[in-house]
C-alpha cells in the first residue's frame, strides 16, 4: 500500500510523528507490551521501545518490514522487537498486551480495510484497560471555493484551452474526490464536525453524517473539503486543518456537479456517506441549497458518487459474469443430476 518514499515522508513529519512520539511517551509504563498494528518501516516500534516497552510485536504484510528489522538492529532494539510479516488476523500473541498503535489512514482515516482490521486487533490483542494510539479521529468538512488546479481536475472541463469538447468527462471528474494540500484556502464556511471514529469502541467499516451551514458571507462553493484531527492521548494530538502545520496527509476535496452560488441567509445541507465494498470505499456526498423566501425549495441539489467516476465497458460486464459463471464438471452434468 505504502512504499519507502511514503514511509520515509510519514518518519519525517514532525507534527504527525512527532505527536505519535509524544503520545507513546505518557503512555507506555516501563516494561509494557505493545502491538505496532501495520508497522512499516517500523518508527513506532522504535519510539515505544525508546520509551520504555519491554517488548513490541511489529505486524506488518508488507516488505518494507525488512527495513524495519534493519533499524531495530541499528538502533539496539533487535532482542525487544518480534517482526511479523502476517495479516493481522493469522496472528496469535502470547498474552494480550498494554498498548496498540497504528495509523493506517490514508488522506482521511478510511482506507482499504482498515477500520474492521483495527477494530479485529484491539478485541484480539489489547487489555480490556489497554491503551490505544490514536483514541480517536475527528473528521471535519467546510465548503471551499475550488483553487485554479481543482477547477481543472473538475469543471473547469468545460472550459478548456485546448478547443475540444471535453463534456463527456465532467460527470466522472464530479463523481471523483481528490487529494488537496491548501496553503491558504478560501473557506466559503466554518468547518463542521461530519463524522467521529473512536478507535475504543469501533465495531463497524462504514460511516455516515450530516452538516448544514447558515451562510453568513455570499460567495461560491465548488466543492466540500473534508480533513481529520487526530485525537491520540490525553492532551497530544494533531490537526490536518489545512490553515494549520501542513502534514502528508492533506485535505481530501469532493467536488459539486455545479458551482454554488451562496448569498446570506442562504443554508446549505451535505450528506457524505463512505461504505467499505471489498476493499476499497465508495463515497455518496449528497447537497442542496436553501434560500430565504423560497418556501424551503431547493434553488440547486446535487447528488454525487464516486461509483460514477469510474468508467464501466460492456467488455468489463462481460468479464465480470464470465468471473462469477458457476463451473461445469468436466463431461458435463452426470445422470445423478438430472430429475
Amino acid at each position: 500500500m505504502y512504499d519507502i518514499a511514503h514511509y520515509v515522508m510519514m518518519i519525517t513529519d514532525r507534527t504527525r510523528t512527532g505527536a505519535y512520539r509524544e503520545a507513546l511517551r505518557r503512555t507506555i509504563e516501563p516494561g509494557a507490551t505493545v502491538v505496532d498494528l501495520g508497522c512499516g518501516s517500523g518508527i513506532f516500534a522504535l519510539l515505544a521501545c525508546q520509551c520504555g516497552a519491554g517488548h513490541v510485536w511489529a505486524i506488518d504484510t508488507s516488505s518494507a518490514i525488512q527495513v524495519a528489522r534493519e533499524l531495530a538492529r541499528a538502533n539496539g532494539y533487535e532482542d525487544r522487537i518480534t517482526f511479523l510479516q502476517n495479516r493481522a488476523d493469522e496472528v496469535n500473541l502470547p498474552e494480550p498486551v498494554d498498548v496498540l498503535v497504528h495509523d493506517l489512514r490514508g488522506i482521511l482515516p478510511l482506507l482499504g480495510t482498515a477500520l474492521p482490521d483495527i477494530a479485529a486487533a484491539r478485541q484480539r490483542f489489547l487489555k480490556p484497560a489497554g491503551h490505544q494510539i490514536p483514541r480517536r479521529d475527528i473528521l471535519h468538512a467546510a465548503l471551499v471555493e475550488a483553487s485554479d488546479r481543482e477547477l481543472a481536475l473538475a469543471g473547469g472541463l468545460r472550459n478548456n484551452t485546448w478547443d475540444l469538447t471535453l463534456d463527456p468527462l465532467v460527470p466522472y471528474a464530479t463523481s471523483s474526490w481528490y487529494r488537496v494540500v491548501r496553503e491558504s484556502p478560501d473557506l466559503q464556511t466554518e468547518p463542521l464536525i461530519w463524522a467521529e471514529i473512536d478507535y475504543r469502541t469501533l465495531t463497524g467499516s462504514d460511516l455516515d453524517g450530516s452538516v448544514t451551514w447558515q451562510v453568513g458571507t455570499p460567495g461560491t462553493a465548488h466543492g466540500l473539503l473534508v480533513w481529520f484531527e487526530a485525537d491520540l492521548a490525553e492532551g497530544i494530538g494533531f490537526s490536518c486543518h489545512p490553515r494549520g502545520p501542513e502534514t502528508i496527509y492533506g485535505q481530501t476535496f469532493f467536488p459539486f456537479s455545479a458551482p454554488l452560488t451562496l448569498t446570506a441567509g442562504s443554508t446549505v445541507e451535505c450528506t457524505l456517506s463512505a461504505r467499505l465494498v471489498g476493499n476499497d470505499y465508495v463515497w455518496r456526498w449528497q447537497t442542496g441549497l436553501r434560500a430565504p423566501g423560497t418556501d424551503g425549495r431547493y434553488l440547486q441539489r446535487f447528488d454525487q458518487s464516486s461509483f460514477h467516476g469510474v468508467p464501466i465497458t460492456p467488455a468489463d460486464l462481460a468479464r465480470r459474469r464470465l468471473a462469477r459463471a458457476p463451473a461445469v464438471p468436466r463431461g458435463g452434468p452426470s445422470d445423478a443430476d438430472a430429475d
